[in-house]
């Protein structure tokens, strides 16, 4: 209401005083009006992990709570950001009709966050026992806690590429104004994570149940990707000849520069001794730095697999990274210059 009265003092309520681009109050309302649609498909992560709390009992709920808090940092500096930035270039694209600009940008995007979010995956599986081990054990937070978080942490983990995918996925639809797309699919996300993470509960081994919501929430996410996908292509089809959306090679190149970046921080989490994931198929990697601190040693394989997702870009000649290079250099030359 506050936004809608504002719009209405900034633009003339009089059609003779409105200039002819300006929107009247009937059409401020109904952009307005589609907002809780709207929302209702960007809150999908959120509604899906508390679907997958839901199912979980006793301390359950605090490893799912503790898992998916340590995977907010790269959800919204990946996922979020990447859709906030890109809605607003195309949805100006899509009122201007250029749809071949439009594939391009939403190309673009999706690409950037494949590049993104999988080193972020693969680098919080290499580093998750060690990271929740630092972070949580002390106090009453025992070992069992720490694994109970750590696996649920994993189970969690396939859904962080579906929701950076999915983010700019929303923008492209809210972009085309099928605002209905994106809120189905997110109520479709949390019915599958219920039915699913239920089927899970009572087929799979005990031993498991405090990941098994996170594996359906993970599913369920990948399935609304997949929706929103399908949607988005179905919605351009008759627009443009090939919607193509995704280049499969790039992709290849960031699924390997991932793998790269988690073996990266895998084998400096060795040289140091500590718990890390491939424990025995790591065995020929010396222990070289075993006194050193449990904060130092995950800082430096956080930085090795940096360093090593970096160099394999590189070496692979991933486009999409020097266009990135480029814009941050960019940016940081105009900072310092102003």
């Amino acid at each position: 209401l506050a936004q809608w009265g504002y719009a209405r003092h900034v633009f003339p309520a009089t059609a003779m005083e409105r200039p002819a681009a300006a929107p009247s109050g009937r059409e401020l309302w109904g952009c307005l009006g589609r907002l809780p649609l709207g929302l209702l498909g960007a809150a999908a992560p959120q509604l899906v992990m508390l679907a997958a709390m839901g199912l979980a009992v006793g301390s359950q709920i605090a490893g799912l709570y503790y898992a998916e808090r340590l995977l907010e940092l790269p959800l919204g500096l990946i996922g979020a950001c990447l859709g906030m930035a890109s809605l607003p270039r195309l949805s100006r694209l899509a009122g201007e009709k250029d749809f071949a600009a439009f594939r391009r940008d939403m190309a673009l995007a999706l690409r950037w966050a494949t590049l993104l979010s999988l080193p972020a995956a693969a680098g919080l599986w290499a580093v998750g026992p060690c990271l929740v081990d630092v972070l949580l054990h002390h106090g009453e937070f025992d070992a069992t806690g720490v694994r109970q978080v750590t696996l649920a942490l994993w189970a969690y983990l396939p859904c962080l590429p579906a929701c950076a995918v999915s983010r700019c996925l929303l923008a492209g639809c809210n972009a085309l104004g099928d605002v209905r797309l994106t809120a189905l699919s997110s109520l479709l996300a949390v019915v599958f994570t219920l039915a699913g993470g239920a089927w899970l509960l009572h087929s799979m081994a005990r031993d498991i149940y405090f990941c098994l919501p996170a594996a359906a929430a993970s599913a369920a996410l990948w399935g609304q990707t997949v929706w929103l996908w399908r949607g988005l292509r179905r919605r351009l089809r008759p627009l443009l000849p090939a919607p193509a959306l995704l280049d499969g090679m790039a992709c290849l190149r960031h699924v390997l520069a991932a793998g790269a970046a988690a073996a990266g921080a895998l084998i400096v989490l060795r040289l140091c001794g500590m718990v890390c994931p491939l424990q025995e198929l790591l065995s020929v990697v010396p222990v070289l730095l075993p006194g050193l601190p449990a904060m130092a040693g995950l800082a430096l394989s956080i930085g090795a697999g940096c360093c090593a997702w970096g160099s394999a870009l590189v070496l692979l000649g991933d486009a999409d990274t020097r266009m990135l290079a480029h814009k941050l250099r960019t940016k940081l030359q105009g900072d310092s210059r102003s």
